[in-house]
């Protein structure tokens, strides 16, 4: 048994917490973790990284370079890391730092908010002077953009920890053209550019990536075959904004941004996240738990790319016919997007192909899936397929299961009876082909084969399961529910079910 004297520890190595609760908001003070914390923009494949300091990594996607900060004042250049205080604030979609330091800052404090613009892919910085010397300046580096995917588009704990640094030959083949307060950055095999804007005054530089770890080295540099932009700029009573963003296009014409729509875009930002953060509320008398309606809301939000849900935001950010997303939209009160999916994918259902085919595993994957053949029970009329909105593209999921459940529960949801009639033919073919595929025997117990999500001891390849009977017998239970409602005959999906 564990004792005070004799603790023993999860995975046995002790942890602190990182993160404290202040409301809707986790803070933290002098915190080491770096580009650890996304924030997502307007249900693209974009978002930015955060640090436990202000550093910002951008994935457009693929990396598009990263955003480092330094302060100078009292003739010392200093990067904002390693200020006595910095403290940080994140709540859904906005991250603030308040950074003090009595011998480089004096009184005063340096505040910083980062957040994602509300109509294009990019980052908008604001920057807040208060009381601080006279000669102070802000240095923002920017550049290290080599356009790659990383393998898991830099996931925590699946890519390298320094996936989102800016390392001296991440800054090859970046090319940058300044002008009086703005740049673009191109770069890429496939050529991609990021443009950034400033208000004024700022002055622009290009100084030599190489020496992006020796701070005053750096700033002496000239840029050569690794450039890096510096950014001057000069603080004072006013607030500063920085951008770097893509462009996007309005009946073949861009949509720029000039130094004098920053403030509003900011603002604008600051409304969009205020929208979707409030679409959850959570009020309990755990102070910890109360951080997560916001940050739930936001997860909904980053699952979300027309016309459905994701299987996740950052790794495995793809489109699956039923791996979880689509049953978010319902509890959040997004019907809509629900019957966007749901139709997305109910015109990716097989009609025209029946079996003619035995089962066969495919001898390339060792037996350990289904081979992709049309007309073999897997994929035959009532398999749904990976792509939506097309029922050409095989996979070696049994998606099937998990979406009629999360459609099940849409109707449970909406009572809507003319929808339920709508879809009554795909409940039918989807119950036709999981029994032909997965209960051939007939003995009401379902083969578990890849539908939910894998853990320790899950029978995954085939054998009778628990998990996947339970989801038969529940879609066979509501659809004769159904079909009582609508007028169809549930006897044939109650016997299964009981």
């Amino acid at each position: 048994m564990a004792t005070t004297t004799n603790p023993v520890w999860w995975q046995g190595k002790e942890r602190t917490v990182r993160y404290q609760p202040d409301g809707e908001a986790f803070v933290n003070t002098n915190g080491k973790a770096r580009f650890s914390r996304a924030i997502y923009g307007t249900n693209t494949g974009f978002r930015f990284e955060t640090s436990d300091y202000p550093e910002f990594g951008l994935y457009m996607p693929n990396f598009g370079g990263s955003v480092y900060l330094a302060v100078q004042s009292k003739g010392k250049t200093t990067w904002i890391k390693d200020l006595a205080t910095v403290s940080n604030r994140f709540v859904s979609g906005l991250r603030t730092y308040e950074m003090t330091d009595p011998a480089r800052l004096g009184k005063g404090q340096l505040i910083i908010s980062a957040l994602a613009h509300a109509d294009r892919d990019g980052l908008l910085l604001k920057v807040e002077a208060k009381q601080l010397p006279a000669d102070a300046k802000l240095l923002l580096f920017y550049g290290g953009a080599n356009d790659s995917r990383f393998s898991r588009s830099g996931d925590i704990g699946a890519d390298p920890v320094n996936s989102f640094y800016i390392e001296p030959n991440k800054c090859l083949n970046n090319h940058f053209a300044l002008s009086d307060n703005r740049f673009t950055l191109t770069y890429g095999k496939t050529p991609k550019s990021i443009t950034g804007v400033f208000d004024s005054p700022t002055t622009l530089a290009l100084v030599d990536g190489s020496y992006i770890d020796h701070l005053h080295a750096l700033i002496n540099s000239k840029g050569d075959d690794k450039p890096l932009l510096m950014a001057t700029l000069p603080l004072g009573d006013q607030a500063r904004y920085v951008s770097l963003h893509t462009t996007p296009k309005q009946d073949g014409v861009n949509q720029s941004i000039q130094a004098s729509d920053l403030a509003p875009a900011f603002q604008n930002a600051l409304a969009y996240r205020a929208k979707v953060a409030a679409r959850v509320k959570v009020a309990t008398p755990d102070p910890f738990l109360n951080t997560l309606g916001g940050i739930l809301a936001g997860a909904e939000d980053a699952i979300w790319e027309a016309p459905n849900y994701l299987h996740g935001a950052i790794g495995w950010r793809t489109p699956l016919t039923g791996w979880r997303g689509a049953y978010v939209a319902d509890v959040f009160g997004f019907h809509d997007r629900a019957r966007t999916h749901f139709k997305a994918y109910g015109a990716s259902q097989v009609t025209q192909v029946p079996v003619t085919l035995p089962h066969l595993q495919d001898e390339t994957m060792n037996l350990a899936r289904s081979k992709k053949a049309w007309g073999t029970p897997m994929y035959s009329n009532g398999y749904i397929t990976r792509a939506a909105n097309s029922t050409s593209q095989m996979h070696h999921y049994d998606m099937n299961l998990v979406y009629v459940d999360a459609l099940l529960w849409h109707l449970n949801w909406t009572g809507d009876l003319d929808y339920a009639r709508e879809v009554f033919p795909l409940l039918q073919r989807h119950l036709a082909w999981e029994k032909n595929t997965f209960d051939p025997d007939n003995d009401a117990l379902y083969d578990g084969y890849c539908c939910i999500w894998a853990s320790d001891g899950l029978q995954y390849n085939g054998g009778v399961s628990t998990h996947s009977s339970a989801y038969n017998y529940r879609a066979n239970k509501l659809t004769a529910e159904i079909a009582k409602l609508i007028g169809e005959d549930p006897i044939p999906y109650q016997t299964e079910a009981d």
